[in-house]
Order: C-alpha cells, then sequence, then structure tokens
C-alpha cells in the first residue's frame, strides 16, 4: 500500500501475509546499536539470506528478516524508482525459489568423477 505519511512524503508498506512454501520473512533490516526502533530496511532477501538469517536481531546479529517494510521516499520520482525496483527485486526472488526448488525436487543425482 501506497500513501503520503505525516511529514507529507510518499511511503510504501508491504506485509507478507500468505506464504506456501517460501517463509514470510523476506525483508532484510540492518540492526543499529541504539535499539529495535532505529533499524534500518536494507533489501529484499537473496536465497542465501532466507536460509540463513534469523528473523530477530538478537545474539550478536547485524541483520535479520522481518515480514513487513514500510519505506519513506523523499518525493514522488524516488518513490516510483523505489516501487520499480522494490516489485523487480520480489519477483526476482520469487522466480529464483521456484527455479532452484524445481531443481532439486526432480531428484536428479549428480556424479562427480
Amino acid at each position: 500500500m501506497s500513501t503520503v505519511n505525516a511529514d507529507n512524503k510518499p511511503q510504501t508498506t508491504l506485509e507478507v501475509i500468505d506464504s506456501q512454501e517460501i517463509r514470510p520473512e523476506v525483508f532484510v533490516f540492518m540492526v543499529d546499536d541504539r535499539g529495535a526502533e532505529y533499524d534500518t530496511y536494507s533489501s529484499v532477501a537473496t536465497l542465501y539470506e532466507i536460509e540463513n538469517l534469523t528473523n530477530n536481531r538478537q545474539g550478536g546479529a547485524t541483520s535479520y528478516l522481518k515480514s513487513s517494510v514500510t519505506i519513506v521516499y523523499n518525493g514522488v520520482q524516488e518513490a516510483s524508482f523505489g516501487q520499480s525496483q522494490l516489485t523487480l527485486s520480489l519477483e526476482t526472488l520469487i522466480k529464483e525459489y521456484n527455479t532452484y526448488k524445481d531443481k532439486f525436487e526432480k531428484n536428479d543425482t549428480l556424479e562427480i568423477t
């Protein structure tokens, strides 16, 4: 959902509310030493991050995954570009996940000599 916040800046809020096979936490956040309220959105997760990052900031983590994100943009042009990039990143993640999932579910064998 895209709206304008209290500071009159465009913002986008996304939340994964249902996922069938891939985990719902697909947004990477960077840990800020000042506390969770200062943690910042970094990117849409890669397959590696989905498999290796936790969904909490505990235990000395420098980044973690969440299922929702709100991104505030400085202006309309930045919001338009940012939303396009965000959509592309999510589509790429899903495509990569489905591609690799299909490869490993076919029970193919690999022989190394």
